[in-house]
């Protein structure tokens, strides 16, 4: 199991937009901006808590957990890669590779027939 702060997620999240325009894309408003501002929400009631005071309620927390998590991790394993189509690939595409993807294409168009 991996381990990280609200610091360390957040740090990583607010590279997401300069590093999207660093490969030519333009970042959109996805579910990802989102997610962002329910783990600076989260954090602040930790702080809150900590302090002694009281907890919320934060609307989809756990949703926006597990994305801002999923783009922390995809972040982190190709924020150091300058090629843009692995990244690309895994933001925006299916998990099959694109020589996979016809293959499977065909196998499927085999079998409905």
């Amino acid at each position: 199991m991996k381990i990280a702060s609200f610091d360390e997620v957040l740090k990583s999240l607010n590279r997401l937009d300069p590093w999207l325009r660093s490969l030519g894309m333009e970042p959109k408003s996805d579910r990802w901006h989102p997610a962002i501002q329910r783990v600076e929400k989260a954090k602040k009631q930790r702080e809150s808590v900590e302090r002694g005071g009281r907890r919320a309620p934060i609307n989809n927390y756990m949703d926006g957990i597990f994305e801002a998590l999923e783009i922390h991790e995809i972040v982190e394993a190709f924020s150091g890669d300058s090629s843009p189509t692995p990244s690309r690939r895994s933001l925006c595409a299916p998990c099959v590779a694109p020589s996979r993807h016809s293959m499977n294409s065909r196998k499927t168009a085999r079998l409905a027939t």
